[in-house]
């Protein structure tokens, strides 16, 4: 009886997925506030080149979502031994537009980083991150990999 290598489909999808990195960036932070609402800030995600067809997306989200995205990757690459991009701290010190730069670049570190491993940029929980309309806060976010 013949090995099957079961590594050929692997490989082949490997191949043709790890030079297509998207460009990725976050942009212009809005903070918004309500009546007996705490404010939050808005962040816009823009990514080029994100879909299988090369196509574009560009959401708005609040740094809680950038938390849940990291807690579902974590979970499901962590204990794989994959390493994981980091975020910066919740809280910064002052809000200071200096620190809100700072975030920026931290936040867009934090998405270059996914986009560059094609395990994390094909995540069922990165492509709905990029998707307009999916909240991660309210538990409609993809719990398991895309088939």
């Amino acid at each position: 009886m013949a090995m099957v290598d079961r590594r050929e489909p692997h490989e082949a999808w490997y191949a043709r997925v790890r030079d297509h990195v998207p460009t990725v960036w976050v942009e212009e932070p809005e903070t918004i506030t309500g009546f007996l609402q705490k404010p939050f800030t808005l962040y816009k995600v823009v990514c080029l080149g994100s879909g299988a067809d090369g196509a574009s997306s560009t959401v708005k989200r609040r740094y809680s979502e950038f938390e849940k995205l990291h807690a579902l990757l974590r979970a499901r690459y962590g204990g794989l031994g994959m390493l994981l991009p980091s975020l910066p701290p919740k809280r910064p010190l002052s809000n200071a537009k200096a620190v809100v730069l700072q975030r920026l670049r931290a936040l867009t570190i934090f998405c270059e980083r996914i986009v560059a491993n094609p395990y994390l940029r094909y995540d069922a929980s990165w492509i709905d991150f990029l998707t307009p309309g999916v909240s991660f806060l309210d538990g409609s976010a993809a719990q398991t990999p895309h088939a």
